[in-house]
């Protein structure tokens, strides 16, 4: 059995209406789930054959009530002769059950070699299986995702930051704890990166009006799947964290990605399968289906529920065309947050 990072939804039974309302609680408190599961919203990412009545029975086969927030990933191929192979599962009798489902099925799988992804939602009994086709790569592609760094490196733009305060109030190793917390300087300072490495501050610490070249300080923009994207870097002054330049090299709070257009002037963080809940004042996720192209069972973890509605609704005139969430096409759960 596997382990939920949430809490598990709560099961109703069918839902037919468009919306239900369930408290979900864990020990960091009470979270609004929002359901629609007749909705769902153009993604607008084009692909190739993602083999829908495979993945349909793939489906068929897994989906198990008992199942939330898991992910099994497995590659089969075809050879000139029609014979198939599952690699990547352990299971005999369900890898047995997945050749039979790959033989009966009237897609026109090619020979070749093949990736299935399949994802069991967090928060409701759907299942959503991607069959594609892996063609040969030129050079080294790298897949992993890249935050923005400061040109120099972090412990750099630490001391600059240092070298920027005490240019203005004197060695901070002379300032007592308690005037660092009385003035408000512990406050998190958000750093907001954009697609071209330009760095703008939004905080109301009021350390940020005495920084001067570390504005000035260019960033190496963060990669999203092999694409320059905007990001927010946050960290928290800490006394002991400036006090001692070996240390400089602080603890940073988080770092996530926005997107380009704001909400209601609130900038729009997104993070895909978090570990823990985002600390958003508004939390909505939605299932990104790549089989239909669409966003899909929507959620309001956190906030009003009417302005839940409106951000999702928002969500569903985004233009996401130059986004990509993934390399190989996947489901997957995607917070957005303000």
């Amino acid at each position: 059995m596997h382990e939920n990072k949430f809490p598990t939804c709560i099961k109703l039974g069918f839902f037919v209406e468009i919306s239900k309302v369930l408290r979900l609680s864990n020990m960091k408190g009470i979270y609004l789930a929002f359901f629609i599961f007749i909705t769902s919203f153009l993604y607008g990412q084009n692909l190739d054959n993602k083999y829908p009545i495979l993945a349909d029975e793939l489906n068929n086969a897994l989906r198990n009530e008992l199942v939330r927030g898991d992910r099994l990933r497995f590659s089969f191929s075809i050879d000139s002769l029609g014979n198939i192979k599952v690699f990547n599962f352990e299971d005999l009798n369900k890898k047995n059950e997945l050749l039979d489902i790959i033989r009966s099925t009237n897609e026109n799988l090619s020979v070749g070699f093949y990736k299935a992804n399949v994802y069991w939602d967090l928060y409701s009994s759907q299942v959503y299986s991607v069959i594609s086709e892996v063609e040969g790569e030129q050079g080294f592609p790298n897949y992993d995702l890249y935050y923005a760094e400061p040109a120099g490196g972090r412990i750099n733009y630490i001391k600059s930051f240092k070298s920027d305060l005490e240019r203005e109030l004197g060695r901070l190793d002379s300032i007592d704890s308690y005037k660092w917390l009385v003035n408000d300087w512990t406050q998190g300072i958000d750093v907001l990166i954009d697609s071209k490495g330009n760095a703008s501050y939004l905080s109301k610490n009021p350390l940020i009006e005495l920084l001067d070249s570390t504005k000035m300080i260019k960033w190496n923009p963060a990669l999203y799947y092999g694409r320059p994207r905007k990001s927010i870097m946050s960290f928290r002054p800490s006394y002991y964290d400036f006090k001692n330049i070996a240390r400089s090299d602080i603890q940073w709070k988080y770092e996530v990605f926005y997107l380009d257009r704001q909400f209601k002037d609130d900038i729009v963080r997104f993070e895909e399968e978090p570990k823990e809940m985002p600390q958003g004042k508004l939390v909505i996720s939605l299932i990104l289906n790549p089989l239909t192209d669409k966003f899909e069972n929507p959620f309001i973890h956190r906030g009003d529920i009417k302005e839940g509605k409106e951000l999702i609704a928002w969500i569903g005139d985004y233009d996401f065309s130059n986004l990509r969430f993934y390399w190989y096409p996947e489901a997957k759960r995607i917070y957005f947050y303000t």
